[in-house]
């Protein structure tokens, strides 16, 4: 029998490539090879699916960061992952921008998403703010953790919409740049 885990997979692998509006019961029913009933039996309502979907996908995005941290230290690791979830293929953006625009409707998403957004933004405030002095120019417009995540999410749609044509490494390299001395 499947599993949630396999569920959430599916889920994740359908908005990734077919956007929020292919998600349903019985689409992740047949990538899974189960019947839809088991998918309500782990997700009874749409907006659960959702909420699943967003954990599972807020998971994967930690683990992610949390080696990129771990390898190349705080402050690069951050950016690192934003490099990472520029990549067309990365799927990340995808969910998120996808749960975003379905939290408009369904207030419940809203939560959990914007929970995301303040501890990964203190996050980056941390790694800005402990960085050797050395390290960063005070000048630089990436100090503020908002603006730096607005236009990861900016550069992670460019690189959705426009894939291989749009170089997000290059810009980013322009970021981690202005922030040393």
């Amino acid at each position: 029998m499947a599993t949630r885990d396999d569920i959430l997979a599916a889920a994740h692998e359908i908005v990734r490539t077919s956007g929020i509006e292919g998600l349903h019961a019985r689409t992740v029913a047949t990538r899974v090879g189960i019947n839809h009933a088991a998918v309500h039996y782990y997700f009874p309502k749409r907006v659960d699916l959702l909420l699943g979907l967003w954990e599972e996908a807020a998971q994967r995005f930690e683990a992610e960061r949390s080696a990129c941290v771990e390898k190349s230290g705080h402050l690069r690791g951050e950016l690192e992952m934003i490099e990472r979830i520029c990549a067309p293929d990365h799927g990340f953006i995808a969910v998120w921008s996808s749960l975003f625009v379905s939290s408009l409707i369904e207030p419940s998403l809203k939560q959990p998403l914007t929970e995301w957004w303040v501890a990964w933004t203190e996050r980056y405030r941390s790694a800005v703010q402990t960085a050797r002095k050395s390290e960063i120019d005070r000048k630089s417009p990436f100090r503020d953790r908002h603006l730096v995540l607005a236009e990861m999410i900016g550069l992670a749609m460019g690189a959705h919409l426009f894939g291989d044509d749009f170089n997000a490494g290059k810009r980013l390299a322009t970021i981690l740049k202005s922030l040393e001395p």
